[in-house]
């Protein structure tokens, strides 16, 4: 038996739509989460495009995704979904990738975090924040 594959469909263009992808999902017993993300769609091109153009501070954009209890609105439901879905397609390229680059710019990215974090405790910690040479002068 193969292993089944589950994703979510990037769709372009507006003659494009998941309706077929939602019906397999839905035989298949996957939760309906799109619909979250569907029908705050043009409130969360609203708020990015806020963001962008700077017309809204970050501040308010937070208020508008809870409620006063904590919990959040239907529209922070939605970017959480919508995260949700980065975050797994993320993880997918890294299990299984179908191409080597994306794993080589995580890897080559943190083999240039470690070397600044490795110079910084060699500087900070090993040599309490002195620095050395190992000639001596005269």
């Amino acid at each position: 038996m193969s292993p089944r594959m589950f994703g979510y469909a990037r769709v372009s263009t507006n003659q494009q739509d998941l309706s077929s992808q939602q019906t397999v999902f839905k035989a298949l017993g996957v939760p309906d989460d799109l619909e979250k993300i569907t029908t705050n769609g043009d409130d969360m091109t609203r708020v990015a495009a806020s963001l962008v153009t700077g017309s809204a501070r970050a501040y308010d954009l937070l208020r508008m995704f809870t409620h006063d209890n904590g919990s959040p609105s239907s529209l922070g439901a939605a970017v959480i979904e919508y995260g949700h879905i980065a975050n797994t397609l993320h993880l997918l390229s890294l299990i299984d990738p179908t191409d080597e680059t994306y794993r080589r710019a995580i890897n080559s990215q943190l083999t240039v975090q470690e070397s600044r974090h490795r110079l910084a405790r060699a500087i900070s910690h090993g040599r309490r924040g002195q620095s050395y040479q190992r000639y001596r002068e005269g």
